[in-house]
């Protein structure tokens, strides 16, 4: 099992080129980085990018750790990545 804790994710703007931001992500199971286009609204969608060159769209929900912890959350198929990968279920603190 593996718990995330919802404050416990964490995001490093490494490159910001050609409109987009670029991040590396820790501490959200298989989650390596993400990219986000400057000037985007709430509900938009952004890119994520996990372990073995898998590729998601997230929906952009005001803030970058609250757009990845509502990905990681409602993502069925980033739930059943870890599911296959680790063969965990991943949970978070509210579920306990």
């Amino acid at each position: 099992m593996i718990v995330v804790d919802r404050t416990g994710v964490r995001v490093q703007r490494v490159s910001s080129e050609h409109g987009f931001d670029d991040f590396n992500v820790e501490y959200l199971p298989f989650v390596k980085r993400v990219c986000v286009p400057r000037g985007i609204k709430k509900g938009d969608i952004f890119n994520v990018y996990c372990e073995g060159g898998l590729k998601y769209g997230a929906t952009w929900k005001g803030d970058i750790t609250t757009s990845l912890e509502h990905f990681a959350e409602t993502n069925s198929l980033y739930q059943e990545m870890c599911v296959e990968k680790a063969k965990v279920k991943v949970l978070y603190v509210k579920d306990l």
